[in-house]
């Protein structure tokens, strides 16, 4: 996912290791992480392939290389990207830093340390290439090829999806969490406190600011 060029095969490669955590959690016996981590995703992903066939459709590209400042052309499509892409990374407030905190809390209540650095890892690495996927097609460049026209039932579905990515983490806040754990049965998993949220939260938005400052720095020389 770090390295492609083409973003449908970076997204693919996402979905793969995004799907490592559901398998984490169901080791680790958390159904509330897991299932979080299935619908956030779910969203989240399927916002960010609409929004690639989108710009394939109008665009016929899905080269990061000649995907840059796609996200202006249609500001729907780019603020919608861009919800998934931050969610994707695990920034806070949006949902993936919540349900896959809830995942590596539950690693940590098994004692299992090793899992936790793995799983934390691999969220440094999704906050990598999401933050590469974002920064292309922010960033203003030449453009490539003819553009076709942005049609409203392309774009319908993308503010649906974009407000799930931001919000579902609401699932896991005090007062509303008994309730989510209940509706599946989950009553009494162990949540992520404080210091959890905030070294995950911490370490993504770090490691967006790094990726965007790296590509700034190539760009200008």
């Amino acid at each position: 996912a770090v390295a492609q060029r083409d973003l449908k095969q970076l997204l693919a490669a996402s979905t793969c290791a995004q799907i490592g955590f559901m398998v984490l959690a169901a080791g680790v016996a958390s159904i509330e992480g897991g299932v979080g981590q299935l619908v956030a995703h779910a969203a989240v992903k399927s916002l960010l392939f609409l929004c690639a066939g989108v710009w394939l459709t109008v665009l016929g590209t899905k080269d990061l290389r000649e995907l840059q400042g796609a996200a202006w052309r249609n500001r729907v499509v780019g603020v919608a990207f861009g919800m998934g892409a931050l969610a994707l990374a695990g920034i806070p407030p949006l949902s993936l830093w919540v349900t896959k905190d809830v995942v590596l809390a539950a690693a940590v209540a098994e004692g299992s340390w090793v899992l936790y650095a793995v799983g934390l890892a691999a969220s440094v690495l999704a906050a990598a290439y999401s933050a590469r996927a974002l920064v292309a097609v922010w960033r203003r460049g030449e453009r490539h090829g003819s553009e076709g026209a942005f049609r409203f039932p392309m774009l319908a579905p993308l503010p649906v999806l974009a407000f799930i990515a931001v919000v579902f983490g609401v699932v896991a806040v005090p007062g509303v969490d008994e309730s989510w754990r209940g509706l599946l049965g989950a009553s009494g998993e162990p949540a992520p406190n404080l210091t959890e949220l905030l070294i995950s939260g911490a370490l993504a938005v770090v490691t967006v600011v790094a990726v965007a400052g790296l590509a700034r720095h190539r760009r200008g020389t």
